[in-house]
């Protein structure tokens, strides 16, 4: 009989591009997070939140955000 494999835990490395305004936005909700108790907030922390919030509830806002980002995203061409 063979042993099942652990799930390892860890996530991985990953790259996420974002402008100076998203990142500060993203400070800033790290220490909202850390103000009201969250003694590890980080970056990595608050995307994965963010995350899990619209996972459970995606919206029309949601929607809204993601085309106004994706028209300013200048890693790829867009045609129109």
């Amino acid at each position: 009989m063979t042993a099942k494999k652990v799930a390892d835990k860890r996530g991985r490395r990953t790259n996420l591009y974002l402008y100076a305004d998203d990142l500060q936005n993203v400070q800033t909700l790290a220490k909202f997070a850390f103000n009201n108790g969250a003694r590890r907030a980080n970056v990595s922390l608050v995307v994965r939140a963010a995350v899990a919030v619209l996972a459970a509830s995606p919206s029309r806002k949601f929607l809204d955000a993601f085309e106004l980002v994706s028209r300013a995203d200048q890693r790829f061409k867009t045609e129109e």
